[in-house]
């Protein structure tokens, strides 16, 4: 008999955990994050080429900050290989204390014809598409589109759920593809060609942030070094910056980074720093190199938007603020 009372009991706590999950959090951005991170790893197995640093920035914004809920985290080969981007994505939690933000370790290479889900990846869609089943969510893919295009193809009936994806690649014609006169790469473009075509050719709404948007905008070293370190992962994220920074600067002639990969999570709180426009998004080889093009159309009914510049001269003032001294706040994330 006592166990006849408790069913209303229990069946009022279970809707009550339904109503604060589904509830508690109305107004914040539900982000999937698929990253190449690479923060105190090596872009190269020989280990003499530190890995880009602004993945983790990017990572770190989103989940301490409180307009996000961080509903899971995969990885990509790109930046570094697969394995140091999982050890990477697990200290930042660890040392954030969210180990209740799940991640899934995604594809270490690019597909091919005969393999859309290469080593990993299928295992990162799943995951993907398990949360995307849930609810809906942007995807911030901050690295090669490798994951991304094998749960478009294993995972079809999630896209309805996709609020949109946002890629840090892509150029305008005739754009300089070059930092003081020394090339870069559209590495996460270049890093898997027919993932990003998958991507184009499906149609899903995207939001492109290429290197010539960000390349306007420097963290500079000093601005690193007055971080205020006031916990454990905002000192591993100070100390392993400096690395990469020396890197930079001997390569590139420049005192700091740029933060790319952070840019679709400040469209994402702020979409008034930047200026976008829908484009034609189309993969052209030109003088036997494969680019991913943004060509201006007045078609607007292209799913495509491309932020091509900030606002304003504050608006990059604003935006490097965002990457560097908002970090101190605490997570987001409950």
């Amino acid at each position: 008999m006592r166990h006849f009372y408790m069913v209303p009991i229990i069946i009022c706590y279970c809707c009550h955990l339904i109503c604060v999950t589904s509830f508690a959090s109305p107004n914040r951005i539900r982000v999937l994050i698929d990253s190449d991170i690479g923060l105190g790893q090596f872009h190269d197995l020989n280990e003499s080429t530190p890995a880009d640093i602004d993945d983790a920035y990017a990572i770190i914004h989103a989940i301490r900050s409180p307009k996000f809920d961080v509903a899971g985290i995969t990885t990509v080969f790109g930046n570094t290989q697969v394995k140091a981007a999982n050890q990477s994505v697990q200290k930042i939690l660890k040392l954030n204390h969210l180990p209740q933000i799940q991640w899934q370790e995604g594809s270490a290479r690019a597909i091919s014809r005969k393999t859309p889900c290469p080593i990993g990846a299928e295992g990162a869609a799943k995951f993907m598409a398990s949360r995307l089943e849930h609810s809906p969510a942007y995807l911030l893919a901050i690295g090669p589109l490798s994951n991304i295009s094998c749960m478009l193809a294993k995972y079809n009936h999630v896209i309805p759920n996709i609020k949109g994806i946002l890629v840090v690649m892509g150029q305008s014609l005739n754009t300089d593809f070059s930092i003081n006169g020394v090339p870069v790469r559209d590495l996460n473009f270049e890093s898997d060609l027919r993932a990003t075509e998958n991507l184009i050719n499906s149609k899903v709404p995207m939001t492109f942030f290429p290197f010539e948007l960000t390349r306007k905008s420097l963290v500079q070293r000093r601005s690193i070094e007055r971080m205020k370190a006031n916990d454990a992962l905002l000192r591993f994220l100070k100390n392993s910056s400096f690395a990469f920074i020396n890197h930079w600067q001997k390569n590139f002639k420049e005192d700091g980074f740029h933060p790319w990969d952070s840019a679709p999570v400040a469209y994402l709180e702020n979409p008034n720093l930047f200026k976008c426009e829908m484009r034609q998004m189309s993969i052209d080889k030109i003088q036997d190199e494969t680019k991913l093009l943004a060509k201006s159309t007045k078609n607007t009914q292209t799913p495509w938007s491309f932020c091509y510049d900030f606002a304003s001269n504050g608006a990059i003032k604003s935006f490097e603020s965002v990457v560097v001294e908002k970090l101190t706040r605490k997570s987001g994330q409950s």
